[in-house]
């Protein structure tokens, strides 16, 4: 039977092995170059059309993103232009970096855990989708790990502690301008350590930690108040956030509270995935790794949702996929540190056992994963109409988010609205007519049905040519 001492090492080299592919992963998915999303692209016409000072007032398009990222996102983009690269370099580089700090975070806490946590952060689809996606949800979750990370070394610093709060104190100051809930981990790592200190009646550590968050609070004033606070309140921007939102605060009662946490395992497991079985898998993890880490570090990760829990309940946050990226990461960590810590008990059990038990972990982790997310292809739709165009007399029509689509990807169109139904009927005129729409418009829009029910009947009828971005291309012969 291998040694214990010989079982670790071969976990902790498969750290290494998972955290290269990580990294892989996230630099193939940005190198596929997929076209932008809607959503991208109208935070990418604010840095277009502003200039640096600009982007510190209300941003256009219903956008609302964090100054520090939008002000190197813009000083990219002086340098290398507008283009998808460059849109979604930062981001990525913070996806990076979060694997490297996730991997020096574990070897923290629980080194045999690093190969398990870093495998569910190359298959995760909510982490691998936001990975490299331009939007700031790749820093929240670098600058969550970051906080934790440095804060473990902090407390466990005998050499030399005030430096080492010192340097807490400046992530935690930097980090409130490049990411919105970057205050909640703060906050809760606060709440944390005060709570410790007082416990431990350690009144140097509780002093310590009280000027790294004053410091902290001082920073996030100057930015809420120099900045957010006209975003956040009695803004065209701030009533549509709260109102489409309105459904993802939080309530304090106990199917909310339930709601919430199959919230919290339904995105770490994903939806491409048997949800009651990631549910007990992940679930069993979780209640070990709360028995197997210190209480102290538990805290770390758990009081941050608290704390945004109790934003949420004042209509301060959503509660939504994207929104909770930084807080997965802290339970995917303590689901990790169980699941391997069963893995162990195991192993000292029944080697074979232990070995099916963890491939068959490893294969749920990866099932349905694909890194392929260039569902919404606007750039290759156009390129191929753009292709096919039999002559001048053809006129492309875009309805609403296609329509921005082909602004950013300069491409000429008319506007099509409910209005323009029957320029269908009339295809065969003098041209070919190309409407392009994407299919939420007619989610979203129930006025815009009527043209949805009349390009499918055009369609069969032969009569037009119109293409979906739902990853489908549907069009009419060309003869």
């Amino acid at each position: 039977m291998p040694s214990p001492n010989s079982h670790n090492q071969v976990l902790n080299y498969g750290g290494y092995v998972a955290l290269a592919l990580a990294i892989a992963v996230r630099l193939i998915i940005y190198l596929m170059n997929r076209s932008l999303f809607i959503d991208e692209a109208f935070l990418a016409f604010n840095l277009i059309e502003r200039d640096w000072l600009g982007l510190l007032s209300i941003l256009d398009y219903e956008q609302a993103a964090p100054i520090g990222f939008l002000l190197v996102t813009e000083f990219v983009t002086m340098l290398a232009g507008h283009s998808e690269y460059a849109l979604r370099l930062f981001p990525t580089v913070l996806s990076v970096l979060s694997c490297v700090i996730l991997f020096k975070l574990m070897s923290e806490i629980a080194p045999p855990a690093t190969a398990i946590i870093l495998l569910w952060f190359t298959s995760a689809d909510l982490v691998l989708r936001y990975a490299t996606e331009f939007k700031q949800y790749a820093g929240d979750v670098f600058f969550a790990l970051l906080l934790i990370y440095v804060v473990l070394r902090a407390l466990k610093s005998t050499e030399h502690p005030q430096r080492d709060w010192a340097i807490w104190a400046g992530v935690a100051s930097v980090a409130v301008w490049f990411s919105h809930p970057s205050v909640f981990v703060i906050a809760g790592i606060g709440f944390s350590v005060m709570l410790s200190a007082v416990f431990q009646h350690d009144w140097v550590l509780l002093r310590r930690v009280i000027i790294a968050c004053g410091m902290a609070a001082i920073s996030f004033g100057i930015v809420f108040f120099g900045f957010y606070q006209a975003t956040a309140t009695g803004t065209a921007l701030s009533d549509h956030m709260t109102s489409f939102w309105s459904n993802n605060f939080f309530v304090w009662t106990p199917l909310a509270l339930v709601r919430f946490i199959l919230i919290i395992f339904q995105n770490m497991i994903g939806f491409d995935k048997p949800f009651m079985v990631g549910l007990i898998i992940f679930g069993f993890g979780f209640v070990i790794g709360l028995r197997r880490l210190p209480l102290r570090t538990t805290g770390l990760f758990l009081l941050p949702i608290l704390v945004t829990m109790v934003a949420s309940s004042l209509e301060l946050y959503p509660l939504a996929e994207r929104f909770l990226l930084f807080a997965l990461t802290g339970v995917m960590v303590i689901v990790s540190v169980g699941l391997t810590d069963f893995y162990s008990t195991l192993q000292q059990a029944n080697r074979w056992v232990a070995y099916t038990v963890a491939i068959g972990v490893i294969v749920y982790l990866f099932w349905g994963v694909t890194v392929d997310y260039r569902t919404y292809q606007a750039r290759a739709v156009y390129a191929e109409i753009e292709a096919t165009q039999a002559n001048e007399a053809d006129v492309i029509y875009a309805a609403l988010r296609a329509n921005y689509m082909a602004r950013y990807y300069e491409v000429d169109v008319e506007t099509f609205t409910e209005t323009d139904v029957n320029i269908l009927g009339s295809a065969q005129s003098e041209g070919l007519v190309w409407v392009v729409y994407s299919g939420r418009d007619f989610a979203f829009h129930a006025s815009y049905e009527p043209i949805a029910q009349a390009a499918d009947q055009a369609y069969m009828k032969g009569e037009t040519s119109y293409f979906c971005f739902d990853g489908t291309v549907r069009r009419c012969p060309l003869d």
